[in-house]
Parts: C-alpha cells; structure tokens; sequence
C-alpha cells in the first residue's frame, strides 16, 4: 500500500513539474534537462520504494 502511494504522489509531482515548465521554459533544450531531472527522480523514488516496500 505505502509503495503505490509512493508511485502516486511521484507521478502526480512529475505531471506538475512538466507543466511548469512548459509555462517556464521555451527552449528544448532546457525543457529536455528538466524532464532528465523529473525522470531522475522518479528512478530514485523507485529504488527506494523498491529498497523500502
């Protein structure tokens, strides 16, 4: 159960990031290194929940 919720709100906080920068961001280049960084995060929130659960 903790593990789903976990993949949730890590879900739910990529689709907010990438929204924001869209607003934010024109270039490609820096909404590609701000999807890196979504993405990157989303792998660490796995193996931990991997780790944890």
């Amino acid at each position: 159960m903790f593990a789903s919720l976990v993949v949730v709100v890590l879900f739910a906080g990529h689709l907010l990031i990438a929204e924001r920068t869209g607003r934010l961001f024109n270039s490609r280049r820096a909404r590609r290194r701000m999807g890196y960084a979504a993405g990157g995060s989303m792998i660490g929130g796995s193996a931990v929940t991997a780790v944890t659960g």
